[in-house]
């Protein structure tokens, strides 16, 4: 069980395919691997560092007694869990309604290390949920417009804010 007490993370999923499907963001004090560690399960998702991160573990093989019997304690997983829940009500809301330009801003400006794009045309339409062909118009419209740039088959992000805006046309970032 950790404790993200400092810094920012994200958390990513990795699909049969390979690619890797982020789906949130946490930073300062948040807990997490509560629902695997408690229940001795593999966690499905992993956590990346975003920043430097400052994280406090708690050894769930000699403490899995005490915790599961302290009310304080479970209330509180249960605080974290509702929040999540909600998080992702409204995460799922507000990608059924994006549009694929939308998605696809979104899911670049999350998956990048510095600027590089490690992910293939196809990679991201799977991801989003699109098409190849329609992500394809829409990594092309990007490069017009100045927020990526391509060198070598490879992608580049050179302008966050146009992705960004992208993202805020309906709230969806």
């Amino acid at each position: 069980l950790f404790f993200l007490v400092d810094g920012t993370a994200r958390f990513i999923c990795l699909t049969e395919s390979g690619a890797l499907i982020p789906f949130g963001i946490a930073s300062d004090l948040v807990v997490f691997g509560e629902i695997a560690s408690l229940h001795q399960q593999d966690p499905d998702a992993s956590v990346q560092a975003i920043s430097d991160v400052y994280c406090l573990g708690l050894s769930l093989e000699a403490n899995r007694d005490k915790i599961l019997n302290d009310n304080k304690f479970l209330r509180y997983v249960i605080d974290i869990l509702s929040e999540k829940v909600q998080s992702l009500d409204r995460s799922i809301t507000a990608f059924l309604s994006a549009t694929i330009t939308e998605r696809l801003a979104s899911y670049l400006l999350q998956v990048n290390n510095n600027g590089k794009l490690n992910v293939t045309v196809k990679n991201c339409a799977d991801s989003i949920g699109g098409s190849y062909r329609h992500t394809n118009r829409v990594f092309s419209l990007f490069v017009e417009e100045g927020a990526l740039k391509k060198i070598n088959g490879k992608y580049f992000i050179v302008n966050s804010d146009i992705l960004l805006k992208h993202c805020k046309q309906n709230n969806f970032n």
